[in-house]
């Protein structure tokens, strides 16, 4: 009969995290256990669910349900608590692996939680959400679904339920630990699509038995998604043999690289790029304008593809304290940098210039895969988010 205990485990950015971890009889390693995955994603996904059906505080709910009645029911996600979704967490993180990367500070292989780090992510990402929340609060005190009743605590009230909706996201990042991936963040951002993935599935094959859609529009869509997951999992396999190249000595529990490198890249690039864009627009405005949209989404698609080597190359120089003496650094951080710009242009491509009924994302495609992986071979993983870890290390 397996044995249980209780740990003070380290959830998103290190943040003290009480959770109940399953003891390996033969070596004695804490781990996640099957069920307890599967538990945290299905309630994830109800979560997200249900807060996608709970309107924001103030709103008139007959109007509302008029407005449901004539634009059908994707108007609920929109006027509901989740409206705001990962967006202001996402934004905080990014915002976090640039000052990383900024910073440049060589990982050792035991490395400290940083507390700063997780308090400077949750106060950007509550104020993202304050700020959102009164630009939505704004608008809908000038539309017909607001309660008058509600009208002088409006502002607030919708603040404090997006402030609500990012504290949950929050708890189940932390909930959602995924090896290599420093926390959950990406396991949950893959759950509102899988959600939806069903119904959008559904939606085409009945468009596909009218003949409103063609079979050969699938093939992009279907080629796509093979190639692009058989390239991640090669990606990540290399970085796999790159971080253990000595192999793990008999009896040693081998531990899951991190792997912000395979991920992070493409999302700051893009980031960058769209800085540098908005400057841009902002300097010449009537210069752009005169521009074809899918001129400036190739500009910006080709600035991104630019800085992603950099960014690779940054994680590359943070880890090389970390990894074996004469693993090939260099070459793995080039060819992961190849696969991301692969990977990413090719869907844009694929959006703009074919008439597809889905929106192809590489971002998606990596963040699945990897969430895959993470969960498959993390059953058992140490502290220090997959770095590998003295004997006796606390448990994640």
């Amino acid at each position: 009969m397996p044995a249980y205990r209780l740990d003070f485990g380290r959830g998103c950015q290190s943040l003290p995290l009480l959770v109940v971890r399953e003891i390996d009889d033969q070596t004695g390693e804490s781990k996640m256990g099957g069920w307890n995955v599967v538990a945290a994603l299905a309630l994830a996904g109800i979560m997200f669910s249900l807060g996608s059906h709970i309107p924001l505080p103030g709103i008139d709910a007959a109007v509302f349900a008029g407005q449901l009645g004539r634009h059908g029911n994707g108007s609920t996600a929109r006027m509901s608590i989740f409206a705001l979704g990962l967006t202001p967490i996402y934004t905080a993180f990014t915002l976090a692996e640039i000052g990383r990367l900024l910073a440049y500070r060589r990982q050792s292989p035991q490395r400290q939680p940083n507390i700063a780090a997780a308090i400077f992510v949750r106060l950007i990402a509550f104020a993202v959400t304050a700020l959102q929340g009164y630009g939505i609060a704004a608008g809908l005190r000038s539309s017909n679904l607001i309660d008058p009743s509600f009208e002088e605590s409006l502002v607030l009230l919708i603040i404090a339920a997006f402030m609500g909706a990012t504290a949950v996201m929050f708890l189940l990042i932390d909930r959602l630990p995924v090896p290599g991936l420093r926390n959950g963040f990406w396991a949950l951002w893959t759950i509102p699509g899988l959600i939806q993935l069903p119904g959008a599935l559904t939606n085409m094959l009945e468009m596909t038995r009218q003949g409103v859609i063609s079979t050969q529009q699938w093939v992009p869509a279907l080629g796509y998604s093979i190639l692009s997951v058989a390239a991640v999992v090669a990606m990540a396999l290399l970085w796999r043999t790159t971080w253990h190249r000595d192999g793990a000595a008999a009896g040693q529990a081998v531990t899951v690289e991190p792997r912000e490198i395979l991920i992070w890249p493409p999302v700051l690039a893009l980031s960058i790029s769209s800085y540098l864009l908005t400057a841009v627009i902002i300097l010449l405005p009537d210069g752009l304008n005169m521009m074809d949209q899918r001129i400036l989404q190739i500009a910006a698609l080709a600035t991104a593809a630019l800085f992603i080597p950099a960014v690779v190359y940054g994680y590359a120089r943070q880890y090389s304290a970390a990894v074996p003496d004469g693993a090939p650094l260099a070459f793995s951080a080039t060819v992961i940098a190849a696969i991301q710009i692969l990977v990413f242009t090719s869907a844009a491509m694929i959006n703009t210039f074919t008439d597809l009924p889905v929106v192809i994302s590489g971002l998606t495609a990596i963040a699945l895969t990897l969430t895959a992986l993470g969960l498959r071979e993390g059953a058992t993983f140490r502290a220090e988010q997959g770095l590998p870890a003295s004997k006796g290390a606390a448990s994640v």
